[in-house]
């Protein structure tokens, strides 16, 4: 899909950082006052990996081939993306330096997307003391619930359906959670949920977001399982098994970087007092009903001093 380009770029928030870039990331949050950036995203060249070695990682599975491979080459990483024809190396600095090169972009893939919710997350998760979710996160009596889980599990459908009953989406595809003096807080990253268009092609719809600030204390994080034709089940997680859900959502850049700020095992480790959940949504939009009405009722808990 085409992404607006501008010599003068734009300079948007991306969680607690300012990013300026020379393509227009729809969904980052405006800035009061323009600062300094953090990161600078620019187009150029990065040469293509013709070899894979000890250095390279990828999230591909036995049922699938690898959506993004990362390789490190000294202080640099490179993100490939084979199935869209993109490449980013990143530079850790000051600023943090992404080039990306879409020169091979292919014609149905989304280049703001890849950027916005697949490099960026990573060089937050990366560079920050954040624990960084592919997630999508909604807002009910001022606090957070985040939805995590590989893309198919109904994430954005969720965050679509709480927006229509009239809870505040807090971001799609990428949520932050940081550490904060009474607990865990979700951060916005992008504002806005992905739908699907007539012809399955997704795009981005913005929607109105709360006050950045600190972020929204956490209520309860839902790990969504793959969807089933049975009722709905959920179940509460502790200890490891609620570590491990949190670790298995997170955004990496380079697992074997030592670098990788501890301050991620901080948030795993204070998570789970908030409440964990694993949950198989049954098929169909009864389902989705099914688990907004826990939601909604959990909520209603939360705010009279009750355990959802």
């Amino acid at each position: 899909m085409p992404a607006e380009r501008s010599p003068e770029g734009w300079t948007r928030r991306y969680g607690p950082w300012c990013v300026h870039s020379d393509v227009d990331l729809a969904g980052l949050l405006a800035l009061d006052d323009v600062a300094e950036p953090h990161l600078v995203l620019r187009a150029g060249r990065v040469p293509q990996c013709t070899t894979r070695d000890a250095t390279c990682w990828d999230d591909a599975d036995d049922e699938r081939d690898a959506a993004v491979v990362v390789l490190r080459r000294g202080d640099l990483h490179v993100l490939d993306f084979p199935g869209d024809g993109l490449r980013a190396e990143l530079h850790r600095g000051a600023p943090h330096r992404v080039v990306y090169d879409a020169m091979d972009l292919h014609d149905e893939s989304d280049l703001v997307h890849l950027l916005a919710d697949q490099v960026l997350p990573r060089c937050l998760a990366a560079w920050t003391p954040s624990l960084v979710l592919h997630a999508a996160a909604g807002v009910c009596e001022g606090q957070a619930w985040v939805f995590v889980g590989p893309s198919g599990r109904g994430k954005s459908t969720i965050a679509a359906a709480l927006h229509a009953r009239g809870w505040t989406v807090l971001g799609d595809d990428a949520i932050a959670l940081v550490l904060g003096d009474t607990g865990p807080r979700a951060l916005t990253l992008r504002t806005g949920v992905r739908e699907v268009g007539a012809d399955e092609a997704k795009a981005w719809r913005m929607l109105e977001h709360p006050p950045q600030g600190e972020g929204l204390p956490l209520a309860g994080l839902l790990t969504l399982l793959p969807r089933t034709g049975g009722p709905l089940r959920i179940e509460r997680l502790r200890g490891v098994d609620a570590a491990m859900a949190l670790v298995g959502s997170a955004f990496r850049l380079d697992p074997g970087d030592p670098t990788r700020p501890a301050g991620e095992l901080a948030v795993v480790q204070h998570v789970p007092a908030a409440g964990v959940y694993a949950v198989a949504v049954p098929d169909g939009q009864e389902g989705c009903d099914q688990l907004l009405a826990w939601l909604e009722a959990a909520a209603a808990r939360l705010r009279d001093g009750c355990s959802p």
